[in-house]
């Protein structure tokens, strides 16, 4: 396991010194690029493929890269208003904020503690481990800042559901079948969540007519045909949708949301 540890650090620290190296053509290249992007991490992303091209370990580099961005940046980012574009947020109900900082705070208090502890057996083995703890913490950092940054986009052509840099994917409206709050019980499973945490309950169900890609962390990615995610405010959302043409009734709206 220790072996594995060094390997991957060794591999994070080429990754960065690589990208240090090239960071005056990356500079150049994310300068003259114009093109309109609402996050962050897409802008860097197509930087990165116009000058590496499109590697696997391309997102790795982004994904670790973006969390320390967001980590060490994400203080002192103004967020941009856009033009005709609608943002919707998804944590603010979710509890996420209180599970961060309780997470975050006992892992502080508890690493020089568990460092001095290990040492007394091992120093190479404490200096891991707390590593990897200094590492735990800048990763939920940036995630936690990540999510305060990536609100849901709607503009007049595509629904754009970014959950941090966990998961995203951008929804053209002609490739919209339904949308709706509620599904009947037996037809959730079968929905792709896009949530923060499991205990909170998708509130929006969105059925495509073709399948779309849900990219991850590090890579991953999957096809779906139906996503379900939530939001802050579903009713304004829903009504958002109606605007764009989506199968749902005014009519149905105020049904579902005549107790709220």
């Amino acid at each position: 396991m220790t072996y594995i540890l060094y390997i991957w650090a060794i591999v994070e620290v080429a990754l960065i010194l690589y990208a240090l190296y090239k960071i005056k053509k990356i500079i150049t290249i994310y300068r003259e690029d114009k093109q309109v992007y609402y996050y962050t991490a897409d802008k860097i992303e197509s930087v990165l493929t116009q000058l590496y091209g499109k590697y696997k370990i391309l997102s790795f580099l982004l994904s670790e890269t973006m969390i320390f961005y967001y980590a060490f940046l994400g203080w002192f980012i103004q967020k941009h208003a856009f033009k005709d574009v609608s943002e919707y947020t998804y944590s603010k109900d979710t509890m996420y904020g209180v599970f961060f900082w309780v997470i975050f705070v006992s892992t502080m208090m508890q690493t020089p503690i568990v460092h001095y502890f290990l040492s007394l057996w091992s120093v190479k083995v404490a200096w891991v481990v707390t590593g990897l703890s200094i590492y735990g913490l800048i990763w939920l950092l940036g995630d936690y800042m990540a999510i305060n940054h990536t609100p849901i986009k709607i503009n007049e052509t595509h629904l754009y559901i970014h959950i941090g840099l966990r998961s995203k994917i951008d929804i053209a409206f002609s490739n919209i079948d339904t949308i709706s709050a509620n599904v009947k019980e037996e037809e959730k499973e079968i929905y792709t969540a896009l949530v923060l945490m499991p205990t909170v309950e998708p509130n929006i169900y969105i059925t495509l007519k073709e399948k779309v890609s849900i990219k991850g962390l590090f890579g991953s990615s999957k096809m779906v045909d139906k996503v379900a995610l939530y939001v802050d405010e579903p009713k304004d959302f829903l009504n958002d949708a109606l605007e764009h043409g989506y199968r749902i009734s005014q009519k149905l709206i105020d049904e579902i949301f005549l107790k709220v």
